[in-house]
């Protein structure tokens, strides 16, 4: 199967689906660097939410208190969405969002948050880290 930014998640192995997320996490670590912030190690999982799962309306969140990525695969439902998801979610887990997450949208509301306007900035490196696993993996 070619595989392009458009290529739905869901036609993906749960390898390649793993594989993506390595190689997307280990070049945010080279161009956006890590924090030692955490004691746990940071780590992704792929959900498919209930349509009435609650966290179903998101394409992904951080979970600073076990320092773990969250990506909707049923939200992000294309390569292009799930990486842009994940480089939002990883520019979080390298920001205090557990000090000031929440005293940033009282003070600046959702939209303006410090915090998501910086993890939102971040999305465009998608095409980067495509580029760079197709590369990688020898994809044309």
């Amino acid at each position: 199967m070619k595989l392009s930014l458009h290529t739905p998640i869901a036609m993906l192995s749960v390898a390649q689906r793993n594989d993506l997320v390595r190689f997307a996490k280990m070049w945010c670590v080279a161009c956006f660097g890590e924090t030692k912030r955490h004691s746990n190690k940071l780590s992704v999982r792929v959900v498919w939410p209930d349509d009435d799962d609650f966290d179903g309306v998101y394409y992904g969140w951080y979970r600073h208190e076990n320092n773990r990525i969250m990506i909707n695969a049923s939200r992000s439902h294309h390569i292009k969405q799930f990486l842009k998801t994940f480089l939002h979610e990883y520019t979080h887990s390298l920001q205090p969002v557990k000090t000031r997450y929440a005293s940033y949208n009282r003070l600046f509301g959702y939209q303006f948050n410090p915090h998501e306007v910086a993890a939102r900035a971040n999305e465009v490196y998608y095409k980067h880290v495509w580029h760079a696993y197709k590369k990688h993996r020898g994809i044309s």
